[in-house]
């Protein structure tokens, strides 16, 4: 798996992707499902986009705790038959994408496809 940990401008990507995008904090049953799917599709590599630091800690959701680690996430992650993980710095600019801009990032990543 690789593994790119960036700001959503410095991520590019020139292979076709099928994606899926979430937080995937404890990585429970639904996630690994999504996950198991994404190798399914044999025209595309696959790819999770994911974001860091979590979106609740940016808008300062009261009482709200982490269920894992990055590290943990990664090295779950890193179990299934997953070629990108892309991790997104989650600040107020990456909040405040428009749909466009936000398809336009998923345009850079070279998405056909996205798995939700």
């Amino acid at each position: 798996m690789k593994l790119i940990i960036d700001n959503y401008k410095n991520i590019k990507n020139s292979e076709p992707l099928t994606i899926t995008i979430g937080n995937f904090d404890g990585i429970h049953l639904a996630h690994q499902a999504l996950l198991k799917k994404l190798s399914k599709y044999k025209d595309t590599k696959s790819g999770l986009v994911t974001f860091n630091p979590h979106p609740s800690k940016l808008f300062k959701v009261p009482n709200y705790q982490k269920l894992i680690s990055l590290d943990d996430k990664i090295k779950i992650i890193s179990n299934f038959n997953i070629d990108y993980m892309f991790i997104v710095e989650f600040d107020e600019e990456f909040s405040k994408l428009s749909v466009n801009e936000f398809i336009n990032f998923l345009k850079n990543l070279n998405v056909k496809r996205v798995i939700i």
